[in-house]
């Protein structure tokens, strides 16, 4: 039994979730390896730009789908009997269109930074 969980260009989508969150793993890195107090103004720049940067799955995500995406959408082809087919020319990842991954990616950050502010 085969298992696609992605259509045409879907594998786009964990790509840009792979490069948007490697600067953040990064700078989480980088943060653990400096011994910084709590409370300090250094570390709290950090977290700010940490949580900056997770909005960047979402804009690469968007940037693809505008950039490789264009020219999808749902095409009627007759056949030479004159029978109709309807053509799904999306690129999904998991059943979800790319530009509906664009949202869900937009979602995890927004909550994320409201959580923070209301601690």
């Amino acid at each position: 039994m085969m298992v696609f969980i992605w259509k045409r260009r879907g594998l786009l989508v964990p790509l840009a979730i792979f490069l948007g969150y490697s600067p953040i793993l990064i700078l989480a890195g980088v943060t653990m390896d400096l011994e910084i107090e709590r409370g300090n103004l250094l570390l709290r720049i950090i977290g700010f730009v940490g949580l900056i940067t997770m909005f960047l799955p979402a804009l690469i995500n968007y940037f693809f789908s505008k950039k490789f995406l264009k020219d999808e959408g749902i095409k009627i082809v007759t056949d030479e009997e004159g029978v109709q087919y309807k053509l799904d020319t999306y690129s999904k990842f998991f059943f979800i269109k790319n530009s509906t991954w664009t949202i869900i990616l937009l979602i995890f950050p927004i909550v994320t930074i409201i959580s923070y502010f209301f601690e």
